[in-house]
């Protein structure tokens, strides 16, 4: 995403009369950029991510697959820790294979953990 200060210098070419209206729109837009809520499973508010829960393998650093429904290869994983969720936990994770056009492949130390994520791609 541009900063204010690029996205203002580039509001002035624009004609006089209607930069206030579009400055104002932009500073409305960048201070309030959300991720939005797991729990509704929708994507994410402002950004290219969707959440998705899974549950760790039942044995160790064995691999588990999460399917995703973007179509193409996500690139990005942010662990996401839900604050509504009693035991809720962050666990190590580990990308056992490159993520593909409907799954992504990882393991973890931590065992039939329930965990969240958002995916962006």
């Amino acid at each position: 995403m541009a900063s204010l200060g690029l996205i203002e210098s580039k509001i002035q070419g624009l004609p006089t009369n209607i930069r206030p209206v579009v400055l104002e729109i932009f500073r409305a837009f960048l201070k309030d950029l959300r991720l939005g809520h797991p729990e509704d499973q929708e994507p994410s508010e402002n950004f290219g991510g969707h959440f998705y829960e899974g549950t760790t393998a039942s044995v160790a650093n064995v691999e588990f697959t999460i399917a995703h429904g973007f179509g193409r290869k996500p690139y990005l994983l942010l662990p996401v820790l839900p604050l509504d969720v009693a035991g809720a936990k962050l666990v190590p994770l580990k990308v056992e294979r490159v993520a593909d056009t409907k799954r992504i492949f990882l393991s973890s130390s931590v065992t039939s953990a329930p965990i969240t994520v958002l995916l962006e791609g």
